[in-house]
């Protein structure tokens, strides 16, 4: 759609003349265009007033195919597939509707719908589809099953390589997964989900160069997803490239004005333009990262100090600054030789147990009921923090912090965590939402 969109162009859209070449013609104008979105957004509010006040079964059907429509190419895809779900017998509409559905989470709503899809019209897009669905509801076998009956019939589709990968990636096999995608791009350069999954897996294993120039190609197809523009920019942040950071952020609130991460992510990245970089103090906190991330296995212990440390999860000397002498006194079976042995290959570093919480204000030594600890707590305290599942700012920031289970998570207050580099309010309310779903929390201020 080359020509200006206009409230006149839109309201003189008919039903049959809806396509899908012409809807993705829209969609890449919307969103790049700000004062093309805005009138798409006009003319939906006022068709789903108009809609409300019809009678006619023929005509509701005919403005929700137009309104879904075009709330799709708004992206409103939870909203978009609850107006075409009004519209009988169109096969555009099912189409657009399993894809939001898809798009909004509801993982068995879209199973069922290309499911019916495929049925009539065997193709790539409908059957991967459903194995993307199937791995979204978490059934990765029927999803490899799948896969395998497809035998050769799809393996010159992109999208087939990547959800082969992405059910290599669930069950854990990265470096199946990563091939995988990459056999992707060998048949179509600009998969942008392959892309993306190789970005982010490049970035857990904190492969920054091969995860920037992966973003990057990413966000260079248009048009460019939020969740890229995002992680990208994040990425940006930490490289110190303030600027290209905030340009990224500013790309989402043009397609979205009131994205709040967004909004908050640019704040910061704003306000890190005009900070002030002590060289020598960062060359001095990597150093002291480098001691802090060395593993404990790197030094002789006893078996009975090594099998305590793994029950905490404790992997490096860094860990071990977050943890007190009674904390470990209180494990089975360790005791007052253990811990000497410990404070020895501490002391060996310039080190000492509970060195991380020295800097925080004492908190009182009695514990009331409320604050004892069950045991279902202590056991979720030992969970590694990476089975939270954070987003990538979180992420990074508990790599900084030197956090590696939830038990050391809790033990930080909300002061500590906003200390943190590039951590704002948003990656926050992420954090206390995690914990909420465990029933933690994070430690009060004093």
């Amino acid at each position: 759609m080359s020509e200006v969109v206009t409230m006149e162009r839109l309201a003189a859209i008919q039903p049959e003349e809806l396509t899908r070449e012409k809807l993705e013609q829209m969609k890449r104008k919307a969103t790049v265009d700000a004062p093309t979105r805005r009138v798409i957004a006009g003319y939906v509010a006022e068709l789903v007033e108009q809609t409300s006040k019809l009678r006619s079964a023929e005509k509701v059907q005919a403005s929700c195919l137009v309104m879904g429509a075009l709330q799709w190419v708004l992206s409103r895809f939870e909203s978009a597939a609850a107006s075409l779900k009004e519209v009988k017998r169109d096969e555009l509409a099912r189409e657009l509707e399993a894809e939001c559905c898809l798009e909004a989470g509801l993982y068995k709503d879209a199973l069922k719908l290309y499911t019916k899809l495929a049925e009539k019209t065997p193709c790539a897009v409908f059957d991967l589809a459903k194995v993307d669905c199937l791995q979204h509801l978490g059934k990765l076998d029927e999803a490899a099953e799948l896969l395998k009956s497809f035998g050769k019939t799809y393996e010159r589709e992109a999208e087939y390589h990547y959800q082969s990968g992405m059910v290599s990636d669930l069950r854990g096999d990265t470096d199946a997964a990563v091939a995988a995608c990459e056999r992707a791009l060998a048949i179509d350069g600009e998969h942008v989900k392959s892309l993306f999954r190789l970005a982010y897996l490049a970035d857990l294993r904190g492969d920054d160069d091969a995860a920037l120039r992966l973003y990057e190609q990413c966000a260079a197809v248009k048009p460019s997803h939020v969740n890229v523009l995002l992680n990208l920019g994040v990425l940006y942040e930490d490289m110190g490239r303030y600027e290209d950071a905030a340009q990224c952020f500013e790309r989402v609130l043009q397609w979205n004005p009131n994205h709040e991460r967004a909004k908050l992510f640019l704040a910061d990245a704003e306000a890190s333009v005009t900070m002030y970089y002590d060289e020598e103090l960062e060359r001095k906190v990597d150093r002291q990262n480098k001691v802090l991330d060395i593993p404990v296995t790197d030094f002789e212990l006893s078996v009975r100090s090594r099998n305590c440390l793994e029950r905490m999860n404790v992997k490096t000397l860094g860990d071990l600054t977050g943890v007190t002498e009674p904390a470990l006194l209180s494990y089975k079976n360790f005791g007052e030789t253990s811990l000497t042995e410990i404070k020895s290959m501490m002391a060996s570093k310039g080190l000492r147990l509970g060195q991380a919480l020295e800097k925080e204000t004492p908190r009182p030594a009695t514990t009331t009921a409320s604050t004892t600890p069950r045991t279902e707590s202590v056991g979720l305290a030992g969970k590694p923090v990476t089975d939270l599942e954070l987003s990538v700012r979180s992420r990074k920031c508990m790599q900084r912090l030197g956090i590696v289970s939830v038990g050391q998570l809790c033990e930080k207050s909300e002061e500590q965590l906003l200390g943190c580099k590039n951590f704002g309010q948003t990656s926050l309310t992420e954090i206390k939402q995690k914990l909420a779903n465990l029933g933690l929390k994070l430690r009060d201020s004093n």
